[in-house]
């Protein structure tokens, strides 16, 4: 899940609406690796995170266990 969508809903947002839902592995995506942009995201309790740079390679990953 793209943590900046387009629209009314976030990432983190629509992550949450669909886990009210259904249970499901969340892994977000993001250009933003800042504390603040991950902290709204890991109380949803992700299985992981793929930061990606400018040119749209991944450049890091961390999955929980």
């Amino acid at each position: 899940m793209d943590i900046k969508l387009k629209g009314q809903l976030d990432g983190t947002e629509s992550a949450r609406q669909i886990l009210k839902e259904r249970e499901l592995p969340i892994i977000f995506m993001t250009g933003n690796s800042d504390i603040e942009t991950k902290k709204r995201a890991s109380v949803l309790n992700p299985a992981g995170y793929m930061y990606n740079n400018n040119n749209g390679t991944i450049s890091i990953l961390e999955f929980s266990i």
